[in-house]
């Protein structure tokens, strides 16, 4: 392994060890020495020396002298050579003391963004909050929530751009693990909220002290605390308005998002948003479901009409509003709003994923994220990594005001109805779809690796209706009277309708792309053998749900022995969204399921079910023999 990615490794290390030190012990002055200790035994001698002499002056000024000599027989131990060589690189570090150039703030009432400028009268680069830009390395601001930005050195000095010295070249591991540990400190912060403990606690921050110097104060209203959101009131009035701007409440900061894609991708985009609204303490509003996948004309239908809402905020003790309740879906006005694109489209060529829903009458203008959120999003990376996906963007929600006015971001677009430029909002911090491969990619797997699910959706519960519509729905399939108890079944998602379309479009034949029955008879077997092992009790039942609409399929699998349960007049009786409602509740019950690989539907009820203990499969597809194991 290279020195660089050794370095790497122990950086994520001290973090680690770190982040559990300063959890259970609230000193700034001994989270110094501790993170010091840590980093000389992962082997960076350098960087335990900065930490110490960060702490001692701390202890001077309280007159702990047995601190300051346990400080001192600490560097005494370090080599003469080692010391030069910190002496020499504290040079580059007076960079940080270097001052930001003046923001121009944007004027969100007026017609359009303008351009978004920085006074930068000084010649200084501006620094994303996450970015790596190893050229300028300058003071980071604090954000919305007033938590600042943690300044981690270079792993080799920053040149000094008048002496001509090559800058060593950086790898991409380390690039890599910087991110990584920049993120998980921010993420630390946010979750943890440890900034408002006693005196005494703020370990990091005093690091920020010694090695730059503070900018000057900002006098900005402080966000309530999530705390005293639960409290107190979110919205200026209880009744929805004709217009969402005069409902919100100028010293609280909301998030939103559009959605997109069937009805189970948009489970997992809200599960997506509410995530990252815990991690950013801001209110999220959640639209309505859109049914963009169902014929005929259809209303959308609210979060809270299918999720156990009450129960979901007191779970995750956050607040959360639905926009039925900040503007009137009857309002006509229309009215314009600044938001950041995460997908990088454009209006012509991917008008889907950027209109928000019709019934909130927005005119949106989309400014593309920053090159390093979208990298996070949507690069080819490994698994690891793939669970802090969000945690870029969260550091841009955190940040956004900040990072609307720097210069280096590309024009805001057009707005297709009135064709005005605005900066994206900073009081609503709004994004078209949060739905992005790696996270249906954690989702898949049989790993706990997706925080989003770990934090939110599995806390995603039915409303006590539809809970009890499913159960009936459940009883009769079966075969059992209402009000019996349900035997143990395992369900089975076969999903065939659009994935035969990819097929096609791919040229190659069905009977050789899906997967077929055979596959899913053999898995669940597996299922039905794993619960025997694991718990002793035999399920013979298997209750099957699909999108397959031709009965001739059907035949082979109900010779099976396996039952279906009948939508025959479930969208008439109940409304058209029911059948996926009833469909989800079935899945998600199960004592065992199977599905399909690469179904949004297979993945969430996978987890459901793996979440309640039960023991689930999945069927590839996509070559003759993909399930072959």
């Amino acid at each position: 392994m290279e020195n660089d990615e050794v370095t790497a490794v122990n950086l994520f290390t001290i973090a680690l060890e770190g982040f559990t030190y300063m959890d259970v012990h609230r000193s700034r002055a001994e989270c110094m020495i501790r993170f010091g200790d840590i980093a000389k035994k992962n082997g960076d001698v350098l960087k335990a020396l900065e930490l110490w002499e960060i702490a001692r002056p701390l202890f001077e000024r309280s007159s702990q002298a047995k601190r300051v000599q346990d400080i001192d027989d600490r560097v005494s131990g370090i080599s003469d050579d080692v010391k030069e060589q910190h002496r020499k690189n504290l040079g580059p570090l007076a960079e940080f003391n270097a001052p930001v150039g003046k923001v121009e703030e944007v004027d969100e009432d007026s017609s359009g963004a303008g351009e978004l400028e920085l006074d930068n009268e000084q010649g200084l680069h501006p620094v994303f909050v996450l970015g790596v830009n190893q050229e300028h390395r300058q003071l980071p601001l604090s954000g919305a929530l007033g938590l600042p930005f943690l300044p981690f050195p270079s792993l080799h000095p920053t040149p000094n751009p008048m002496s001509g010295t090559p800058k060593p070249p950086q790898s991409k591991h380390w690039s890599i693990a910087l991110v990584i540990l920049q993120a998980l400190v921010f993420i630390f912060i946010l979750q943890s909220r440890f900034w408002d403990s006693a005196p005494g606690s703020q370990c990091v921050p005093t690091m920020m002290e010694v090695v730059a110097a503070p900018p000057p104060p900002v006098v900005e209203k402080t966000a309530p605390s999530v705390d005293a959101l639960l409290k107190g009131p979110l919205l200026e009035t209880e009744a929805p308005t004709p217009t969402f701007r005069e409902n919100l409440r100028k010293e609280v900061k909301y998030i939103t998002s559009w959605p997109a894609n069937e009805w189970s991708s948009q489970v997992i985009q809200f599960m997506n948003l509410l995530y990252l609204a815990r991690l950013t303490e801001r209110v999220p509003i959640v639209p309505r479901f859109q049914p963009l996948h169902l014929k005929g004309n259809v209303s959308g239908i609210d979060f809270g009409d299918v999720f156990d809402l009450p129960g979901l905020r007191k779970q995750l003790k956050t607040p959360i509003l639905e926009w039925s309740q900040v503007k009137d879906i009857t309002s006509e006005t229309v009215e314009d709003l600044g938001c950041w694109d995460v997908q990088h489209k454009t209006w012509e060529a991917d008008r889907f994923y950027l209109e928000p829903p019709t019934d909130l009458n927005l005119d949106v203008s989309y400014t593309p994220v920053p090159t390093w959120v979208h990298a996070s999003l949507h690069s080819q990376t490994d698994r690891t990594e793939r669970s802090m996906l969000l945690w870029p963007l969260a550091s841009l929600i955190a940040f956004n005001k900040r990072a609307t006015s720097l210069k280096v971001l590309p024009k805001p677009a057009l707005s297709p109805l009135h064709q005005t430029l605005r900066a994206p909002d900073d009081q609503l911090f709004c994004t078209n779809s949060l739905v992005f491969n790696f996270g249906l990619q954690l989702l898949e797997s049989a790993q706990d690796l997706s925080p989003a699910w770990q934090a939110v959706g599995r806390h995603m519960h039915w409303t006590p209706a539809i809970e009890a519509i499913g159960a009936n729905y459940t009883r009769q399939t079966l075969g059992i009277e209402p009000g019996e108890h349900i035997p143990p079944y395992i369900a089975v998602h076969i999903r065939r309708g659009d994935f035969a379309l990819r097929c096609r479009a791919d040229g190659i034949p069905l009977d050789k792309c899906l997967a077929p029955l055979s596959a899913y008879v053999r898995r669940v077997k597996e299922v039905r053998a794993e619960i025997l092992e694991d718990t002793g009790v035999a399920v013979d039942r298997v209750i099957v749900t699909s999108d397959e609409e031709d009965s001739a399929w059907w035949e082979p699998v109900l010779k099976l022995g396996w039952l279906r349960p009948d939508h025959s007049r479930t969208a008439e009786v109940h409304g058209p969204w029911y059948p996926l409602f009833i469909d989800a509740v079935i899945q998600g019950a199960a004592y065992g399921f199977v599905g399909t690989d690469k179904s949004t539907v297979s993945i969430l009820a996978r987890r459901r079910v793996s979440s309640r203990g039960g023991e689930a499969e999945i069927v590839k597809w996509g070559r003759l023999g993909a399930d072959q194991h």
